[in-house]
Formats: structure tokens, sequence, C-alpha cells
């Protein structure tokens, strides 16, 4: 799409927000004035796929992705899908970590629904997940993961023919290249079977800790107290006085982790164009979170709901159909599943409750979106004496066309923040605007009784001594001697 299109299509221009078509710019394509093609104005449902694939990097921010405007070259597979496909520009995870994050995308739950908060917890086995519907239609399922967040022990692997969790390295080392080639096997062997596929692809370099690579070195070779080499809890204890210039080094160490995994992904889109499998595929690529840089003093995620954070990229490639769309309202990872089951042309099943995509995709029909989106975390790290420091967090947000309303019930304290106006949240309107405050409270009520309405108890799980060593490594949990420094 050029840039006039996109210019036209902006909701701060006046033709309605989405890159849906308003009937002047309609009129005007068909008079000729502006030659884009009639097709645009004109969207019909679309075609089903026989395919599905889901590919998830973790710890993505969506504006450090050239399809949603980053001036550095991070992410050209990316881009080019996005080319091809529709681009969701305010899509936003139902938390700030790994585990709730995916679990809503593969049930179609909020958190509070799917009952996965805390890295304790597993899905409950009354939950029924994507995979286990698509095979129950006789797809064949495949999965390959690298974060131990939703291993085998979660319960997100019920429903996945293969399931393989080999490439799950830990935080400081490389998965992309294992990730690439065990989704390639699993290419193939879905291939050779006489059944439709759904394959679930998880890349996880882009999370700390940020690992430099000769060919994709954004980096210089050390700025100010920083090398690149250092941990979590090292990088956390110099996080009070570092610089910007430091902050600048750790993003471009972030950015090279970023360019290194979507060569990863640009692999595996183009062994689906040579194997034959593009076309008939529904290819969806987003993340399960983002990644604060200190913006607010912290270095990480999970513990809060700020865009940086939940915010994240969507990019939708429908086969048969012409790319290169933008849709600027905000909208939920949840509808992800109804989306996939309703684009296979498969029922969507009562267990989930959130609307499909596919009415922001089609003019004749009539919207079915909700006017706000929830967000929410409720995390409680594991603690035990003398090693573990207990952190928790527990808050709501909600996501309207405009304004978005964050209440920490820990604190008892609301924030409320203009997009519009203050895209980076940095003003809070919340003493100015009490009446406003006021009616989104109340609507965030009540989509909260909604959601926990139909909402069940994540299974307790025993964590073993490595997983907990690898949430201290990862950074969801601290030592004792770290308890001091935590500020967030």
């Amino acid at each position: 799409m050029n840039m006039l299109k996109r210019v036209l299509l902006n909701e701060d221009f006046g033709f309605g927000g989405a890159w849906r078509w308003s009937p002047l710019l309609c009129s005007l394509v068909l008079a000729g004035v502006f030659p884009w093609g009639v097709a645009s104005c004109q969207r019909d449902e679309p075609s089903a796929a026989r395919n599905v694939v889901i590919i998830v990097v973790d710890t993505l921010r969506r504006d450090h992705l050239g399809a949603y405007g980053y001036d550095r070259d991070t992410s050209p597979a990316i881009d080019a899908l996005a080319l091809e496909g529709v681009s969701f520009d305010r899509a936003y995870a139902t938390c700030g970590w790994t585990a709730p994050s995916v679990a809503s995308m593969l049930t179609g739950l909020y958190p509070s629904a799917h009952g996965m908060t805390n890295p304790g917890k597993a899905l409950p086995e009354g939950v029924l997940t994507l995979p286990e519907m698509l095979r129950e239609e006789g797809f064949a399922t495949a999965a390959v993961v690298s974060n131990q967040l939703i291993g085998k022990r979660t319960g997100l692997e019920r429903g996945f023919d293969l399931f393989d969790e080999g490439n799950i390295k830990g935080h400081d080392g490389l998965s992309t290249d294992g990730v690439t080639e065990t989704a390639l096997a699993m290419l193939d062997d879905l291939s050779s079977r006489d059944a439709p596929f759904f394959l679930f692809v998880h890349y996880f370099d882009p999370h700390y800790v940020y690992l430099r690579h000769d060919e994709y070195d954004f980096a210089p070779e050390r700025v100010g107290r920083l090398t690149g080499m250092e941990g979590i809890r090292a990088l956390r204890l110099l996080e009070p006085g570092m610089t910007e210039e430091e902050i600048s080094f750790v993003q471009d160490l972030y950015d090279g982790e970023i360019r290194f995994t979507d060569a990863g992904v640009g692999r595996l889109l183009s062994a689906l164009k040579t194997g034959g499998r593009y076309e008939d595929t529904l290819i969806v690529f987003t993340s399960d979170h983002g990644e604060e840089f200190l913006e607010r003093g912290w270095l990480g995620h999970t513990r809060s709901l700020y865009d940086e954070l939940v915010r994240v990229p969507l990019i939708l490639r429908l086969p048969r159909w012409s790319g290169d769309e933008v849709i600027h309202e905000p909208v939920s990872l949840t509808s992800l599943a109804p989306t996939i089951m309703e684009l296979l042309g498969l029922e969507i099943p009562a267990s989930m409750p959130q609307h499909s995509l596919v009415g922001h995709l089609v003019h004749s029909r009539p919207e079915s979106t909700r006017a706000a989106i929830l967000t929410e975390v409720d995390f409680v790290a594991p603690s035990g004496p003398g090693r573990w420091s207990e952190k928790t967090a527990q808050k709501q947000s909600l996501i309207g066309p405009r304004y978005k309303l964050i209440r920490d019930l820990l604190n008892d304290e609301l924030e409320l923040y203009d997009l519009d106006r203050d895209p980076d949240e940095l003003v809070d309107l919340a003493a100015q605007q009490p009446e406003r405050v006021r009616a989104m409270e109340q609507e965030l009520d009540a989509l909260m009784a909604e959601v926990k309405s139909t909402s069940v108890q994540g299974h307790e799980r025993q964590l073993s001594e490595e997983e907990l060593r690898a949430l201290e490594a990862l950074g969801y949990v601290d030592g004792e001697e770290d308890a001091a420094t935590d500020d967030d």
C-alpha cells in the first residue's frame, strides 16, 4: 500500500478509523480518482483456508518491526508477510508474560477464565484448546515451543499429535535455528498426510539475555558500563542510573535478536511456498508480549499493562486475499481462535465467547465488535525460605477506541490515558476526568464479571528445581539478594 493510500485510510484524516473504506473514498475510487481497484471497496467473505500456521515470537515489540514503522531493518521477512496480509495496528495480548498470553491465543479465553495465571498453574482439563478442536475435525496438529512456560507440563500440549520442546535452551541459549529446523521437519511430515494441518511455531530468542549475531549486529562493542554480557540480575542492579546511551545499547542488542529470528521466520515461510502450501494456508504472525526498556524504571516484562508490553504485532495472511491492509481498531488475541475456526469454515464453539476478527475484514456483514477489550495480570511469583522474594501484581486494564483505564487492585490506584493524544501513556488523566474514570471502571467491572462467570481454577502443579532456576534466570522471580532492589 503506498503512502498516500495509508494516509487517506488513517483515522486522523476522517475516514472512519480502520482500513475499512468510507463511502466517500469508495466513490472516489469508483470514479477513477484513485486507481487502486474496486475490490477493496467490495470485500466479500474470505476464501476458506485448508491449513493453519501460527508463528509466535516471544517478547517481540510491535514498534521494533518495519511493518509497524520502525526505521531499522530488523524484520524483512515479517514485513514482506505484512505486505501480503492484514495488519492489526492495535492488537493486544491478554497479559504481559508468556503462559497466560499463549493460553488465551489457544483457548479464546482471558486469563481470569482459563485460570493459567501463574508459573505454578497448568491449564485445567476442562478448558478446550484450539488444537483439540481441530484434531476432532480431522486436522493433523503439531507444535514446536522454545519456552518452558508453555512446555509439556503446562497443559498447552493437549491436542497436538506432535509436540516438540527440545529447543528450550534457556535464557542464554540460541534456539531460532533449531526451532526452524524442527518446524520444517514437522511441515514435511504434515504435508505428506492426507489431512489439513495446524502448525504452531514458537520462537524465543528476543527474550533477554540478548546475544550478538555477527551478521546482524546493530550494537557497538560496549557503551558505558555495559558490554552486553550482563545477566538480567546484574542489569537490573544498574537500572537506577542507566544512561540513555546505555538503554539504546540494550535495544541495539535486542534488535539484533529480532533480525536473527526474522531470518528463521523467513526460512519457514519460504518452505511453505516451495512446498506448494503457501496459497491454501492461513498464516498468523504475532507475539505473546512486548518488553519494557525503562520507560517506567523497569527492564523486562510480566507485571504491568502499558502498551509497550501488551500491544503486540498481529498479521493475518489469508488465502487468495489481496493484502497490505491495516486495521486500527483495538482487538484482543482472544479473538485468534474463533477467527481461525471461522476462516477454516468451521463452527465456532460456545466455549470461545470472543468474537471472530472476520467481521473487521468483510464489509457486507454488520459489525460485531466489543467497544472495549481487556488485559490483565494476576501474578504471584514462587517463594520459599531464604531463596525467593515474593513478587505480586494484580492489575486490569480496559482499552477502548481512544481511552485506556488501568486499575491496580493491590495499591487501589487508577490511571487513565488518552491514547490518541498520549500514545506513550505519560500523562495520567484520572484526577482530571473522574466521570470518565467512573464510567470506564463500571464497564471494566461488568466485563470482569462476565469473564469470571465462566472461570475455572488453574491446575496447581509443583515446580521442579530446574524450573525454578530457569524462572530466576529469565527474570520472573528474584533471588534473596535481589529483593532490596526490586522496584517493580
